[in-house]
């Protein structure tokens, strides 16, 4: 390319164009992992809840209080009576 054919305006359009398309893909990639990690704590979370469902059905077949169960699985006993009361509705 000779210099008399060097285009200022357009060299800076393309300079500005591709720092745009980097800096939205670099936004994209970003966004993708922050839903990612959500989504993966918001399944932990689930599967936590669910295993302590389990293990206060189990608890109740065996005929155990409210209270004694919160005292073996280290829970704040109004959370196992709520899930008491769950388990009874359904």
């Amino acid at each position: 390319m000779l210099l008399t054919e060097y285009d200022e305006k357009k060299h800076m359009r393309t300079l500005y164009r591709e720092g745009y398309e980097d800096g939205e893909k670099a936004g994209f990639d970003r966004g993708e992992q922050v839903g990612f990690d959500k989504g993966e704590q918001a399944g932990f979370d689930r599967g936590e809840q669910e295993l302590l469902r389990r293990q206060v059905c189990k608890k109740l077949q065996r005929g155990k209080s409210a209270a004694a169960i919160a005292k073996e699985l280290e829970t704040d006993v109004a959370v196992i009576q709520e899930i008491i009361d769950e388990l009874s509705f359904r």
